[in-house]
């Protein structure tokens, strides 16, 4: 799944990075602008599924983690005048990132990690606790001064995204699918300021 620094953990962070976060989650509790208090929806999800499928890996693949990616991935992305977007699941590709973009200067990111493996019948998938990592994204997303969402309807989103890319699991002990939704900044400027414009993948 393509879905990138879990919670950010303060206490590992530089003094000046610590700084910055502070001012960043002031700024935004005293700033007039107010976040979207609705969320993406599940129901409004849209599909485009790849026409030109890659070559899926040989049975005895010796995997490196994070160097096989999946025919799709998914997108939603925030802005602050026009709230969240519809959710898209479409063909895995690159997007562009301006060089003024606030991720790539101040780390306005974060990112959770879950696993959907096998079941013990070899017919079934199970994620591995999910419900907790959309706990911790939202957490993160608060921490960074992103906008709010609905943890269900994001795992419900994460599982639809499985469902498709099924074929993708390597069915053998020891392995699993690696799932891992992304939030990053697509503010396209410098200074301390709540993204104006997120992207969650």
């Amino acid at each position: 799944m393509a879905f990138f620094l879990n919670r950010p953990r303060m206490a590992l962070l530089s003094k000046k990075a610590q700084m910055y976060m502070s001012l960043l989650r002031n700024r935004s509790m005293t700033s007039s602008r107010a976040f979207s208090t609705g969320s993406f929806k599940y129901e409004d999800l849209v599909i485009e599924k790849t026409k030109s499928p890659k070559e899926k890996p040989a049975k005895d693949h010796n995997y490196v983690f994070g160097k096989v990616t999946t025919d799709h991935m998914l997108e939603i992305d925030w802005h602050e005048t026009s709230g969240w977007g519809k959710p898209i699941i479409s063909p895995y590709r690159p997007f562009s990132i301006d060089p003024a973009n606030s991720t790539l200067h101040y780390a306005l990111e974060c990112f959770e990690g879950l696993k959907a493996y096998p079941a013990a019948d070899n017919k079934t998938i199970n994620l591995f606790r999910p419900i907790e990592n959309m706990k911790r994204m939202k957490v993160s997303f608060d921490a960074l001064a992103f906008p709010t969402f609905d943890a269900d309807e994001l795992l419900k989103l994460v599982m639809k995204l499985v469902e498709i890319d099924v074929d993708w699991m390597p069915w053998r002990d020891k392995h699993s699918l690696y799932i891992r939704p992304t939030g990053i900044s697509m503010e396209n400027s410098l200074g301390v300021r709540p993204a104006s414009s997120v992207k969650l993948f």
